[in-house]
């Protein structure tokens, strides 16, 4: 805390994730494919560093955050073909948040995100598959959001809120 309502934070974590069962991990793509890459999969790690600033006063509270995510070992599975890969990527980004209350019962909320996720390398599929640079599954780079809520003396609230999603890409090409 370096003032009355300000304070500044950072966080570094080191992850491991064991292969999820379902759609989205190894259990999913087949016995053949599964028993073919078994030797060489290896837990899912993540290595991420965030930092910000909050800052909480009577009619407002506001927030910006940077982050930095490194994956190792991410789990592609490539599809039609039996295969699943690992691929390293890299999430870089900026959270902002702010809330702002100029009477008890009125609030307004609003948030942005911009979200850098790359594949930093390629994958073979019997041939090479360019991937590298290209942004990561079902990652947006932009989100946003706003809400306005108003709460009555009887309990109800009314509540107005709009959301921004940027496009999403669904395979590894970004096509």
């Amino acid at each position: 805390k370096f003032a009355e309502h300000e304070d500044v934070f950072a966080n570094y974590t080191r992850n491991q994730s064991a292969f999820t069962p379902g759609l989205a991990g190894p259990w999913s793509a087949g016995a053949a494919a599964f028993t073919a890459a078994q030797s060489t999969l290896k837990p899912e790690q993540s290595t991420s560093f965030e930092a910000g600033v909050r800052s909480t006063h009577e009619t407002y509270q506001a927030s910006a955050t940077v982050y930095n995510a490194e994956f190792s070992n991410r789990l592609l599975l490539i599809s039609p073909c039996p295969g699943i890969q690992s691929c390293p990527t890299r999430n870089q980004g900026v959270e902002l948040a702010l809330l702002w209350k100029p009477i008890q019962s009125l609030s307004w909320l609003n948030s942005f995100a911009y979200n850098d996720s790359k594949y930093r390398s390629n994958y073979f599929n019997g041939e090479l598959v360019q991937i590298a640079g290209k942004q990561v599954v079902d990652a947006p780079k932009k989100l946003f959001s706003s809400s306005l809520d108003y709460r009555f003396l009887d309990g109800f609230s009314a509540n107005l809120s709009a959301k921004y999603t940027d496009k999403r890409y669904y395979t590894y090409l970004n096509d």
